[in-house]
């Protein structure tokens, strides 16, 4: 009987060597042991779901504002060149059209944005709370454009000059081609686009030659000192009247301003602004050709040369 229950503990089920023992469970006590994965291939499941979770939700929305961004930036630029246009054909004042047009341009692409905010449900108004919560630190950071734009709005208001007027403000002198809220840009007669601030033009002197339809053209022209007063006044009054191009009211002036070395006289004629310059390029030729036929003396430059003594 003893025998028997040796055998049987040494190869029963539950003794030593039996089939439990075949199948010992790992060690997870050990450094560095592994912990078999139950299911192999759960986590890469889980990421690529996550993945595609992410893609459904904010790729069509991202497709959706990047076609509407492009549809008002077209609309946009279509509705400003309409505008314009329309404006342009009724005869309305240049400076207020590109203004309006270009208002109603940034216009539709702030509803364009608007828009993609609804498409990611972000409300505006909690938007548009923030900003206004912000608003004293954005005016405070932004202290200078807003000056600007208020100058430009009392620019278009106060209209001192508008597009296609030839003005000189902080030392530059060009032609007006366009004034936008923040800015005023001029062109150059060399051929140069200058751009200046409105906040620097509403608060310096403004000089502007085109804003009366006419204007005077200026000489100054000197003959000999022993020249006849009267008989130089006759000659130059001949050329002055005889100037192509000038206006007859006002009438051309002829004023004796120095007298010295030289006799210097001060011609005046009136022409159209448009005009003015060509006008005064005939007036000095007309002045040069009478003097020459009159045989008036045209007195030359003198240089005085002027001696220092160097200190011994």
């Amino acid at each position: 009987m003893q025998d028997k229950a040796e055998a049987t503990g040494a190869t029963g089920s539950t003794g030593p060597t039996g089939t439990a023992a075949l199948k010992p469970e790992a060690d997870t006590s050990k450094p560095g042991a592994k912990v078999p994965d139950p299911k192999p291939g759960t986590s890469l499941e889980k990421s690529v779901a996550a993945a595609k979770d992410i893609a459904a939700k904010y790729v069509p929305p991202s497709i959706s504002v990047i076609i509407i961004l492009i549809v008002a930036w077209f609309v946009s630029n279509w509705a400003r060149r309409t505008l314009r246009a329309g404006l342009d054909k009724a005869k309305f004042d240049t400076t207020l059209s590109k203004f309006f047009a270009n208002a109603v341009r940034w216009i539709i692409l702030t509803v364009g944005v608007l828009f993609c905010f609804n498409v990611f449900d972000i409300n505006t108004t909690t938007f548009a709370a923030v900003l206004g919560a912000a608003g004293l630190a954005i005016g405070l950071a932004l202290q200078g454009s807003l000056g600007n734009m208020a100058a430009g709005v009392m620019l278009l208001v106060f209209r001192p000059f508008k597009v296609g007027d030839s003005i000189t403000v902080v030392g530059q002198t060009g032609v007006i081609n366009e004034i936008d809220l923040f800015t005023t840009t001029m062109d150059t007669a060399d051929g140069r686009r200058i751009i200046i601030p409105n906040g620097q033009i509403f608060g310096n002197t403004i000089d502007n030659a085109t804003y009366h339809p006419k204007r005077r053209a200026d000489i100054r022209v000197s003959v000999g000192a022993s020249s006849d007063l009267d008989h130089a006044r006759a000659i130059l009054e001949m050329a002055a009247i005889g100037t192509p191009g000038r206006l007859d009211e006002p009438p051309p002036s002829v004023t004796l301003a120095n007298i010295g070395p030289t006799l210097d006289w001060d011609i005046s004629v009136w022409a159209k602004t448009a005009e003015v310059g060509a006008v005064r390029q005939a007036l000095i030729k007309a002045v040069r050709d009478e003097l020459v036929r009159a045989g008036f003396e045209m007195p030359s430059p003198v240089t005085a040369p002027i001696l220092k003594q160097q200190p011994s």
